[in-house]
């Protein structure tokens, strides 16, 4: 089984918030398109605390 290929291009915007020294908040947003017109958009939110 081969894998196919696809060109297409994809934007990404990122920003985190460090509460303090042990907690961190971060959330993305990415934004596809593929040459053949299919496109998709993400979401994503994390939440880290370290200890």
């Amino acid at each position: 089984m081969g894998l196919a290929t696809t060109d297409g291009e994809q934007t990404t915007l990122g920003v985190n918030y460090y509460a303090n020294k042990n907690v961190r908040l971060g959330m993305s947003y990415m934004d596809g398109e593929e040459a053949n017109g299919a496109s998709g958009d993400e979401v994503r939110a994390r939440f880290q605390y370290a200890f």
